[in-house]
């Protein structure tokens, strides 16, 4: 992060100081995320989120180059794995 010096990523680098400092995080714990981050409350609303029309099919390489979804437990990876995979067009 510290060699993507724009406002957007200031602005997100003091957000993450905020949350590690313990702040803006409620009472149970949870975090609300600022409304630009948030992609809904489905697996397929952040598939469709980070992967646009990925239905249609047909996309370059450099298409899958900038994307990524991260998860910290194996059990979740398999789900969106499949959860994605389900969403690509069939091979004949």
């Amino acid at each position: 992060m510290r060699l993507d010096k724009t406002p957007e990523s200031d602005r997100f680098a003091q957000w993450l100081l905020q949350v590690g400092a313990g702040e803006d995080i409620d009472g149970t714990g949870n975090i609300t995320l600022p409304p630009h981050m948030q992609c809904g409350n489905k697996v397929d609303d952040l598939i469709e989120s980070i992967y646009p029309n990925i239905q249609d099919g047909n996309k370059p390489d450099q298409y899958f180059l900038e994307r990524t979804i991260l998860s910290c437990k194996n059990d979740d990876v398999d789900d969106l794995n499949e959860a994605f995979l389900s969403r690509l067009p069939e091979q004949e």
